[in-house]
């Protein structure tokens, strides 16, 4: 199990013990790269090279660069340990589980696209974001999950998103083992899979609506708006909202810039509907105003 120590640069370093002929050569980008030290989108998505201090490097399309640093992580033994969002997806279904309680730094990455896809998490506390990238190095935020939410479960064999970590968090890494083999044997299994992808296309459909219907506005009333039922699902104080993640990361979650984002929360706030109490908290004054507008009901 690895950790992600990113950083994004104009072009990548050379690692200890890794040349650049050879690391040109497993790139597939001869000597030179294209767009002033960039990858372009042509070439790998990204390559691997190991310096003799056993940290993988990931050179990224897009110009980032991912430092893999080997953690710890503590197995959990007897089916008893796993989380109840996992249990329900896979009780009685014969799919042996490898469960690792694992933890992550702010701002480390969970998995990257592209990663073989052979484990999911279940996130015990703390918060991840889930993202598509552009080679350019924007994203576009799919998903903010949190305690009790599952990240990574797919049926292929490499992840199509990323995911980093927002806050410090602790998850519960699971490998399936024969789980494709199952599908066809398991006829409950099917259905406890198919429940979940519904439930995350739904998620998707929203957010389609709100990026490509709603005014700004609009955007974070909803945004604001889903965190309140989230946090209230949770156990949180009513009408207090944590926020974890930075504008910058709603801005990626909206389909907005981060100015935009600051603009719309001050007229909300000037509107009466949300007082800010401090840092990373969004207090609701005007609960039905504000879902009212979410909802595309205001006047």
């Amino acid at each position: 199990m690895y950790q992600m120590h990113r950083s994004r640069l104009g072009y990548p370093k050379r690692a200890s013990g890794c040349g650049h002929d050879r690391f040109a050569r497993w790139a597939g980008a001869g000597k030179g790269t294209s767009s002033g030290g960039r990858f372009n989108s042509r070439q790998a998505v990204f390559c691997r090279c190991i310096n003799r201090s056993h940290t993988e490097i990931d050179y990224r399309a897009n110009g980032a660069v991912a430092f893999r640093i080997p953690i710890e992580e503590t197995e959990l033994p007897g089916s008893d340990r796993v989380h109840s969002k996992t249990q329900e997806l896979f009780d009685g279904s014969g799919v042996p589980l490898n469960v690792s309680e694992v933890a992550f730094a702010r701002r480390e990455s969970v998995f990257l696209e592209d990663d073989a896809a052979d484990c999911f998490y279940e996130i015990t506390s703390g918060m991840v974001c889930v993202f598509m990238a552009m080679a350019d190095g924007r994203r576009q935020i799919v998903r903010f999950a949190s305690k009790g939410d599952i990240v990574g479960l797919t049926l292929l064999e490499r992840y199509e998103m990323s995911a980093e970590t927002v806050t410090r968090t602790t998850a519960l890494r699971v490998r399936p083992s024969g789980l494709r083999e199952k599908l066809a044997t398991v006829p409950q299994l099917a259905k406890n899979l198919l429940t979940y992808a519904n439930a995350e296309l739904v998620e998707a459909h929203q957010q389609m609506l709100m990026i490509g219907r709603k005014t700004a506005t609009e955007r974070v009333a909803t945004f604001l708006w889903m965190m309140a039922e989230k946090c209230q699902r949770h156990g949180w104080r009513e009408g207090h909202i944590p926020l974890a993640m930075s504008r910058a990361d709603i801005a990626d979650f909206l389909g907005l810039t981060t100015e935009t984002v600051s603009r719309a929360i001050t007229h909300l706030r000037e509107a009466g509907l949300i007082a800010c109490v401090g840092a990373g908290r969004v207090m609701l004054k005007d609960a039905d105003s504000l879902q009212e507008l979410a909802l595309g009901e205001a006047a």
